[in-house]
């Protein structure tokens, strides 16, 4: 095992070729795929539901336009990372029961 407590990491990089650097990428690749990512779902859908309260807290005076503004703005900007994983097909790959979560995720970005 080496100093990042790995077994797929070899202690020097320097010597291998870039066919062997490129097999190893996939090597580490292949190690976290397939697993579904909870946290991109979780993020979108939290992310939704704050973008969405901010509404009626502005229209009723509770906090004032100019804080909703940037707290829009700030959540618009959050929720770029799980529509981008959306595009690419990372939360549900066409065919899988879990297609619905790329379509849903894609409609969560209002402006975008």
């Amino acid at each position: 095992m080496n100093a990042h407590g790995s077994d797929i990491l070899p202690a020097n990089l320097s010597g291998l070729s870039s066919a062997e650097l490129r097999k190893l990428e996939n090597k580490i690749a292949r190690k976290h795929s397939g697993m579904f990512p909870w946290l991109m779902v979780i993020w979108a859908f939290g992310n939704l539901f704050f973008w969405l309260s901010l509404w009626p807290l502005v229209i009723l005076e509770v906090i004032p336009m100019w804080l909703g503004f940037i707290l829009a703005t700030i959540s618009l900007s959050l929720v770029y990372l799980p529509t981008h994983d959306a595009q690419h097909d990372i939360i549900g790959r066409p065919g899988t029961r879990w297609r619905w979560g790329s379509t849903s995720c894609l409609v969560m970005r209002p402006l975008g």
